[in-house]
């Protein structure tokens, strides 16, 4: 197996298996030789079975992507001993302990990224259309986008993060509309195309499958 090392101005060593079958391993300016040769010994049994899954089928049971905000990014899994992310153009590098799986890692960050965006975005909508809220909650709902509770309470589930932000934002402007409306007769709909008037448009690209996450 043809091992790469990369090292940088890091303070932890970290491992990625590529789809060439590379191992690359980034490494401390200053980590030794000997550190890293344990390094890669400690985990020898992650890099096997990856390795093995990946010639077996290098397609099933692995996401190979993911979508934040509507765009795709390849993913690259790294082994560290606590979980972080980085982005940029066309890559997400998730890391975290061998221990968890690369959808568990993925539904980390999805929360994470649904932490930064929603209240924000929430706010902000809020604030335009007049409509105070009392709180905002974010769930995990796999078959419910959103929910608005008689005391203007919000829910979101993060797993709208994978959809764009018009997307997004038809959500919560449909729960918003709900803190006057609580069913969706007509006048919910003419509230709610009045703040999207592309409403039927969205609610249609919420129901594109490319965007689920399917754990």
């Amino acid at each position: 197996m043809k091992i790469e090392i990369k090292r940088s101005a890091r303070r932890s060593l970290s491992m990625e298996l590529r789809p060439d079958g590379t191992l690359l391993i980034r490494a401390p300016l200053r980590a030794s030789t000997r550190l890293i040769d344990r390094f890669i010994a400690d985990h020898e049994s992650w890099v096997n079975k990856r390795r093995i899954s990946h010639e077996n089928n290098p397609l099933v049971g692995t996401p190979s992507a993911v979508f934040l905000l509507g765009r795709s990014y390849v993913i690259h899994r790294e082994i560290t001993t606590r979980f972080r992310y980085t982005l940029n153009n066309e890559d997400i590098v998730i890391a975290g302990p061998e221990s968890q799986s690369i959808e568990e890692l993925i539904i980390k960050f999805y929360k994470k990224e649904a932490s930064l965006y929603l209240p924000d975005r929430v706010a902000e909508l809020s604030e335009a259309t007049h409509f105070p809220i009392e709180s905002l909650r974010i769930t995990s709902a796999k078959t419910r986008w959103g929910s608005c509770g008689r005391q203007r309470n919000i829910a979101l589930t993060w797993r709208l993060m994978a959809h764009h932000p018009q997307v997004i934002d038809y959500v919560i402007l449909h729960e918003l509309a709900h803190i006057k409306h609580a069913n969706h007769g007509r006048h919910f709909w003419a509230l709610l195309i009045k703040w999207d008037p592309a409403a039927h448009q969205h609610r249609k690209l919420l129901k594109d499958p490319q965007f689920r996450i399917p754990f």
